[in-house]
């Protein structure tokens, strides 16, 4: 039986979090849906919870995959699921009751192609978390067309969204395999291929931070080697993809800024002998494809001769112009401050949510 709501958790060493998942699939107020739940080759009990549950409810439905990575197991999950709606969850994490209900409201009554919800968090390290908790949390209400402008206000995680299936079908969006930052780049995909997208006023997922297992806890380590390039793979197989897709395809100089931005922070994070190597992928990818070829920035970095001056480029490049440093009014990303350039002096100053 084909379901209104496909929920997708893959699942990796959780079974200290994924009975609380669970349990809130099972206490939803909206019972049409069916929870595809993909085993990623875990080494504790998570595999025997999982199958427990599949016993309790027919709609949790298992599956197990040799060890091939969280997009490996979410794309494996898009092809089984049967639901009109795609939602995600992580197994560390946990929906409120009505998660599913409102989401499915808010998308259906708005015709809406993305609705986006807010989110409670729970810090369980001693870190402080101000900065997640400003770009988590909703900044944009109601139903808006997709810009430029807007999309600074979509943040790139999955699990506080609900998408069309009819979109990713269609479009033939998928997660970029064994790289991380594979969120993201499916996200950037989807929105290329969106139109309006609604901001649901309600704290409906509960998002755990702080946890060293996580993808982002792993993402954002300095300790993490092994994917050191990968933010730079993963915004490849996004560019590859706008590429192949044509005038249809919606793309914005938001995606390049955001991109380079993104760059900047994690090459920071890269050893000095590792910055080298990014320099000369980075050239690579520009050099391969013709949309980065457009944008100033990567017009830029495609002249530059030594990794010297590229250093030097990327640490003193700014996005904001002389005339704009003389007198000018920026949103940043978060919209929770105003940046006021006065005279070549940066003030920051707190605003109220934009409604």
């Amino acid at each position: 039986m084909n379901h209104k709501v496909s929920i997708i958790m893959p699942v990796y060493n959780a079974e200290k979090t994924l009975d609380r998942t669970l349990e809130a699939f099972l206490y939803q107020t909206y019972d049409d849906f069916e929870a595809i739940c993909v085993d990623d080759g875990s080494k504790d009990g998570s595999l025997e919870i999982l199958k427990e549950y599949s016993q309790k409810d027919s709609r949790i439905k298992v599956f197990s995959q040799t060890n091939s990575g969280c997009a490996a197991a979410r794309n494996f999950a898009l092809e089984k699921a049967e639901g009109e709606y795609i939602i995600f969850c992580d197994a560390d994490d946990w929906y409120e009751p009505d998660m599913i209900k409102e989401m499915v409201i808010a998308i259906e009554e708005n015709n809406a192609d993305l609705v986006m919800c807010d989110c409670n968090l729970e810090n369980i390290s001693d870190s402080n978390i101000d900065d997640l908790i400003k770009y988590h949390k909703l900044h944009r209400f109601g139903l808006k067309q997709l810009s430029e402008k807007e999309l600074s206000y979509i943040n790139a995680v999955v699990w506080n969204k609900i998408f069309k299936k009819k979109l990713i079908d269609k479009y033939n969006i998928k997660y970029p395999l064994k790289y991380e930052h594979d969120d993201l780049i499916f996200l950037y995909k989807y929105l290329s291929r969106s139109k309006v997208f609604y901001g649901l006023d309600k704290c409906l997922y509960n998002y755990v931070v702080g946890n060293p297992n996580s993808i982002m806890g792993k993402v954002y380590s300095k300790n993490n080697t092994k994917n050191k390039f990968d933010f730079i793979f993963a915004w490849q197989d996004l560019y590859n993809y706008i590429s192949q897709s044509g005038e249809e395809c919606f793309y914005s100089e938001y995606f390049i800024r955001d991109n380079f931005l993104s760059f900047r922070h994690f090459y920071s994070l890269l050893e000095d002998q590792d910055k080298v190597q990014a320099f000369e992928y980075l050239q690579d990818l520009i050099k391969k494809n013709n949309i980065m070829q457009k944008y100033k920035v990567f017009a830029q970095i495609l002249k530059i001769k030594s990794f010297n001056d590229f250093d030097k480029f990327i640490l003193t490049s700014d996005s904001t112009t002389f005339f704009q440093k003389i007198f000018s009014v920026k949103n940043n990303i978060g919209r929770t401050h105003k940046i006021i350039w006065v005279l070549g002096l940066k003030i920051k100053l707190r605003v109220r949510k934009d409604s």
